[in-house]
């Protein structure tokens, strides 16, 4: 089979290029990555208020995941919808009823057009 997507084909999703690698290996190297910086200056007294704000909301997402939102049910209260219940009730008079009655549901069960 030629052509077209092949499962297991292709490179793998978040793989990094090798000047990618190359970079955060030197960064390794270097003692100090960015999410080090960013925690540096966050934890800095005499840093900027601003910037180490900045920092914070940069570095977050790195070091904690974020919150799913997930609906509460409480089982202990019922719930309003549980059930639904529709009764159809038909007017006392058919003949003088103010909403039209279709031909079909003027006989008694019968199923025959009129």
């Amino acid at each position: 089979m030629r052509g077209g997507k092949r499962p297991g084909a292709g490179r793998r999703r978040g793989s990094q290029n090798k000047r990618t690698r190359a970079i955060a290996d030197a960064a390794a190297r270097s003692g100090l990555t960015p999410l080090e910086y960013m925690l540096a200056v966050m934890r800095d007294p005499n840093a900027d208020p601003h910037d180490r704000l900045e920092m914070a909301k940069a570095a977050a997402p790195y070091l904690h995941p974020r919150l799913a939102a997930v609906a509460h049910i409480d089982d202990r209260k019922p719930r309003p919808f549980d059930r639904i219940e529709v009764v159809i009730v038909e007017p006392p008079n058919r003949e003088n009823s103010p909403v039209p009655i279709p031909q079909a549901a003027k006989g008694a069960g019968s199923t025959k057009p009129n």
